[in-house]
């Protein structure tokens, strides 16, 4: 007992309740929201579903590397669907992640996500993704389990918007080891244009689960239009669960048709502890 008491302690930090930040919000220092930028918003909240672009593609690469413990490379794509013709506003998200831990197998992970989002009243949305994840543990047990998230997003005026959103609403089952659980967390977002070339966002919110001390995760950033097709990004996130200290940057292409992001994170508290990220979204 008193050694798994020790083990839960040495990699509850290991547990992400969010389970996947696109390329422009980790830019922005994870923060989006109550954003609604087109391809990655339903991974921060499907509500932002409401105000997507007819259709969206979004292809993304990565190599995390933030955290002393743990490395890995990803790669995801996501599909949104919002015409005019369709019910509810809806996305398909599919991520591969290969994790590498320190003294603890590696593990492949398989994420496919379905999500819903719509106007429940003017400027009013909210959203519900469902989630099904397939961890495969190297010489060990593999782990599949269902989960979801709720989100609810409000532009009451065109230049400000305010979300909250709910992640992991059922709870990872509790076989799953404690460096691999998706903990409950709620978390509020604030976006704000202030003015044509500068928008701001600023993220707040903390674990429900495995967060005995009660700590709070802190995120935000801003871009600026360095003319038509060029935003540049800054960010920082605080996460002191992960023993996260984060600064951040990137760079778009914005074209009409075609849009590429490339975001570079680095972990102050961590020797090397570095994200790139790349992706490559296309409105239609």
């Amino acid at each position: 007992m008193l050694l798994l008491s020790l083990y839960a302690y040495n990699t509850h930090n290991l547990a992400h309740a969010q389970y996947f930040t696109g390329t422009v919000a980790q830019s922005l220092g994870g923060s989006g929201r109550a954003a609604a930028e087109e391809g990655e918003e339903t991974f921060l909240n499907p509500a932002a579903l409401a105000h997507s672009a007819d259709y969206t593609a979004d292809f993304v690469y990565g190599d995390d590397g933030r955290f002393r413990d743990q490395s890995g490379y990803f790669w995801a794509v996501s599909f949104t669907d919002n015409n005019p013709d369709v019910m509810v506003p809806g996305a398909l998200q599919f991520v591969k992640k290969l994790r590498s831990f320190s003294g603890l197998p590696d593990v492949e992970e398989t994420f496919w996500q379905v999500s819903m989002g719509n106007f429940y009243r003017e400027h009013l949305a909210i959203g519900l993704s469902v989630y099904r994840l397939q961890l495969d543990v190297a010489q060990s047990e593999d782990h599949v389990f269902w989960d979801g998230v709720l989100g609810v997003h409000y532009n009451p005026i065109p230049d400000y918007a305010v979300a909250v959103v709910f992640y992991n609403v059922i709870g990872t089952p509790e076989a799953v080891p404690v460096h691999l659980k998706q903990p409950q967390k709620v978390m509020l977002g604030n976006s704000y244009l202030v003015s044509d070339f500068v928008r701001v966002r600023f993220d707040i919110g903390r674990q429900v689960q495995l967060n005995p001390d009660t700590k709070w995760e802190v995120q935000t950033g801003f871009e600026s239009f360095l003319n038509d097709f060029s935003i540049l990004r800054f960010g920082y996130h605080s996460d002191p669960i992960r023993d996260l200290e984060g600064v951040s940057a990137g760079i778009s292409f914005n074209g009409p048709r075609l849009k590429a992001d490339y975001t570079f994170v680095k972990n102050t508290k961590a020797d090397g502890g570095q994200l790139h990220s790349i992706d490559l979204r296309i409105p239609f």
